[in-house]
């Protein structure tokens, strides 16, 4: 957030001013998270009794895709070779990691 400097400067229309700006230049969902931080590290502030209460409520921003994964799960289109447990067995290598010797 610009121009802040004490958690005084913290206030409802920052935090908005903030949200708006960053929708300008990110998704809502880039804007949630930098939120949860800044909200991790304010209740971080409290706990260590570096402030007295949270300054701010903040409320994340609306998006529609609500209840939606956010990283979609795609199957590879290029998966490994081998797991890398398999990785000892008939690849030539001379461990394995169980400990056993190769066949």
């Amino acid at each position: 957030m610009r121009n802040v400097k004490t958690a005084d400067d913290v206030t409802p229309s920052k935090i908005e001013d903030f949200k708006k700006r960053r929708l300008r230049e990110v998704s809502p969902f880039t804007v949630n998270l930098e939120l949860r931080h800044f909200k991790a590290f304010l209740k971080r502030c409290v706990k260590q009794g570096w402030l007295t209460s949270m300054p701010v409520m903040i409320e994340r921003v609306k998006t529609s895709g609500a209840g939606k994964a956010c990283f979609p799960f795609r199957k590879r289109s290029n998966p490994l070779p081998c797991e890398p447990w398999d990785m000892g067995k008939g690849s030539g290598s001379a461990h394995s990691f169980d400990g056993a010797s190769p066949e």
